[in-house]
């Protein structure tokens, strides 16, 4: 059984999920329910997924990535990516759902959503 870790991050007008290790169908369920309780109780006008340590994905943890582009898109929310490796990116461009998946680069990313002063993440 693969390993995969939900680390947050609260930002000034942003919510950053840090996703680690290996996304696939059997964590997405219990990942799933753990970020959209995060939404529903801390919502902000955009939430970002930070992909720069996640060593691998399948076509389960691209679903999700769907899934909460969907359900923040009918909230009036933004859903960004940003930090995926090549082999995240060949299944997002594989899939042709570049256009649909929003990125940003990590570094613009960063500047524009600093962290939240005083509140532990």
């Amino acid at each position: 059984m693969s390993t995969v870790n939900l680390f947050i991050k609260h930002r000034m007008g942003a919510t950053e999920f840090i996703i680690t290790g290996r996304l696939d169908a059997d964590q997405i369920l219990t990942l799933e329910s753990e970020i959209i309780k995060e939404i529903e109780e801390h919502p902000e006008p955009v939430f970002a997924v930070n992909l720069t340590k996640l060593g691998y994905m399948d076509t389960a943890g691209l679903s999700l990535l769907i899934k909460l582009r969907k359900y923040l898109e009918k909230t009036s929310h933004v859903l960004l990516l940003f930090g995926a490796n090549i082999n995240v990116l060949s299944i997002i461009k594989m899939a042709r759902l570049e256009q649909l998946l929003q990125s940003i680069n990590e570094g613009s990313f960063y500047i524009e959503y600093p962290l939240k002063q005083g509140i532990a993440s």
